[in-house]
Formats: C-alpha cells, structure tokens, sequence
C-alpha cells in the first residue's frame, strides 16, 4: 500500500473501477471530524458518523483526520474506522481472469471462454 490520507492519485487503480470508501467516526465533544476532498471536482465530504463516498481514485484525493479544538486533547473514546475497496483489476480487464479455485493441475476457471488465448 502507498500513499493515504494526504493528497495523492492512485495511478494503479483500473481505468473503469470505483473506490469505495466507508467512514465512521464517533467523536466527543467539540472535536473536528476532519473531511474527504476530491479535488479534481471540488468535492469535499464532512467525515461525522457514518460516511460513503464512491469515485475513482485516478482523481486527486485526500482526507483529513478529526482533530481536537486548539489546546485541547482529544476524547479518549473518540474514534474513526475507515474500510476502502477496490474492485482486484481482474474482474475488469480484458485479459485479467479470476479463477474459481487450485486443483493439482492449475487454477479451475468456472468458463474457458471467458479467459483470453493470449
């Protein structure tokens, strides 16, 4: 895994894939939930409770961590959890192929012809 939470464009991701990505924060108090930023469109999403975004990654994006006010500390309970999914790149490429599962002589594809000869 590379870059996360700063500003950055994921490059590898497929070209026709969605990222999801799933935020839940439960703060105390006062403190700032911090927001998610596509940039590329101007999109910003305020990350409190229970938050979902889906876009590309190939877009410059970013988050920002909840914080607590100016000289204070932050909630000892307080927490965030943020799960991001991605499609693997073989459920859409072309040549990309997702073997239903391993005998003794190589992967078992559930259709020969949905794989690419080359």
């Amino acid at each position: 895994m590379g870059l996360f939470g700063g500003k950055h464009i994921d490059a590898h991701d497929t070209l026709n894939g969605w990222t999801h990505l799933l935020c839940h924060s439960d703060l105390h108090g006062d403190e700032d939930p911090g927001v998610f930023v596509i940039m590329t469109f101007g999109v910003c999403v305020r990350l409190a409770g229970l938050a979902s975004v889906l876009f590309s990654g190939r877009h410059v994006h970013g988050g920002f961590p909840p914080t607590a006010k100016a000289g204070e500390q932050p909630h000892s309970h307080s927490y965030r959890v943020v799960v991001v999914a991605y499609p693997p790149s073989g459920t859409l490429d072309v040549l990309g192929k997702i073997p239903l599962g391993y005998n003794p002589d190589g992967p078992i594809n559930l259709c020969r012809e949905f794989v690419d000869p080359k």
